[in-house]
């Protein structure tokens, strides 16, 4: 199982697993539950790659508000990760004593306007 399967099953399971307990609140009817489910049939696997099944999750939170919990821990967990990606990159640039270049990355890492945090 490649790494974009395991994501894809991972957000399944979320998906699913909100899907039957809205169903047991009635927080949604039995129709409503089919036509979701097939959405969630019919679109998932049509995702290639992780970006865009990140996509996809944030147009079935779209039209479904249910799934926003899903949405917002992937969303939190790619933002963690770019976290990461940067201490380790400064980190490394520090230990090279390249301050100015390790500045540049926590910098850009942290600038909203270049898909930073």
């Amino acid at each position: 199982m490649n790494p974009n399967d395991a994501y894809k099953n991972k957000i399944g399971e979320r998906l699913t697993r909100i899907l039957l307990d809205a169903l047991e609140k009635q927080e949604i009817t039995e129709d409503e539950a089919s036509e979701i489910s097939t959405y969630i049939l019919d679109n998932i696997n049509k995702a290639k790659d992780n970006t865009a099944l990140f996509d996809f999750l944030t147009n079935i939170s779209t039209m479904w508000p249910i799934f926003s919990k899903v949405l917002a821990a992937e969303q939190e967990e790619k933002l963690n990760v770019k976290k990461e990606e940067a201490i380790g990159q400064a980190s490394n640039l520090i230990k090279e004593n390249k301050i100015d270049e390790a500045i540049k990355v926590v910098g850009n890492a942290t600038d909203q306007s270049k898909g930073g945090i």
